[in-house]
């Protein structure tokens, strides 16, 4: 958990007491978490994984090529729906970062991660 801490600034996530925001998009965090896949900034050879754990889920168990990823780069779930045999919750908004890693904006336009 400290690892994370140090390493948010970094990301393209913030979040405080009275806000979740990921790019364009933004959440109360007192109910929803961000999941996201980004470039380590302390180390860009690795990369940093916000997540509470494998996307695959209950009703993917029946057979290995359902094991696999079920979200994007990123993502940020609402923690007021119970999970279930397919979701971990309700994904209220998800998707790519681009070959930069840089966050697709609504509208098509990009917002940058925060140097």
């Amino acid at each position: 958990m400290r690892s994370s801490v140090r390493l948010l600034p970094g990301l393209p996530v913030r979040w405080s007491n009275g806000e979740l925001r990921l790019g364009t998009r933004s959440a109360k965090p007192a109910h929803h978490v961000p999941l996201l896949i980004y470039p380590n900034p302390r180390n860009p050879r690795r990369y940093v994984i916000l997540n509470s754990g494998p996307t695959f889920r209950e009703a993917h168990d029946c057979t290995n090529s359902l094991q696999n990823p079920k979200l994007p780069d990123w993502a940020i779930v609402d923690l007021r729906a119970l999970p279930d045999a397919t979701a971990p919750g309700e994904v209220t908004a998800a998707g790519f970062f681009d070959e930069r890693w840089r966050h697709r904006g609504e509208g098509g336009g990009e917002v940058s991660r925060r140097d």
